[in-house]
């Protein structure tokens, strides 16, 4: 992942820009990792855009693939 932290903001808030792209299977292999490591980060400025745009993200699943992702972001 990105050291700067401006870069690792900017991908927090357009991660589900790039999730779309992608699409529901490549996100949830590829993106969802990266989101988790987003809502994880030490700087709050980073954790708070992969908040802001979090059910954008989200809602590009199906619903059961929706609740497992929700499940593991209540964890968090």
């Amino acid at each position: 992942m990105a050291k700067n932290k401006g870069v690792r903001k900017v991908l927090a808030e357009n991660l589900h820009i790039i999730a779309k792209s992608c699409g529901a299977r490549n996100a949830e292999k590829d993106l969802v990792i990266v989101l988790d490591s987003f809502l994880k980060d030490l700087n709050e400025e980073v954790k708070y855009a992969a908040v802001r745009n979090l059910w954008e993200f989200i809602k590009i699943f199906d619903d059961e693939k929706r609740d497992n992702l929700l499940d593991v972001v209540l964890i968090i």
